[in-house]
């Protein structure tokens, strides 16, 4: 990394992955990625329950890498109806979200 901060196409920038916009984004992200896997999985009209998608943007804790990679939202066609709203708050993100064995 050190080499890259050297070149002049290079600039650095400073992100508050805490502050407001940030989250919102996020929680954007969750809400349109959450909607995608239901109309994918046929989950229903009720699924995802909206305190899992509040759960979910809290368990991210601003950071978009962790949502981004998140196995709800990367692996939609693993991802079983659960009908627990605690569906993806595990407290490791390793074990945030059930999923399907294979």
């Amino acid at each position: 990394m050190a080499g890259l901060l050297g070149a002049d196409h290079v600039q650095t920038r400073s992100i508050d992955i805490h502050g407001t916009p940030n989250r919102t984004d996020i929680a954007l992200y969750i809400h349109n990625r959450l909607r995608y896997v239901s109309l994918a999985k046929r989950l229903g009209t009720d699924w995802p329950h909206p305190q899992l998608e509040l759960d979910f943007t809290a368990k991210a804790e601003g950071l978009f890498l962790w949502v981004a990679t998140s196995p709800i939202t990367y692996a939609p066609s693993r991802i079983q109806r659960r009908s627990s709203r605690r569906f993806c708050t595990n407290e490791t993100p390793e074990a945030s979200c059930r999923v399907k064995d294979g």
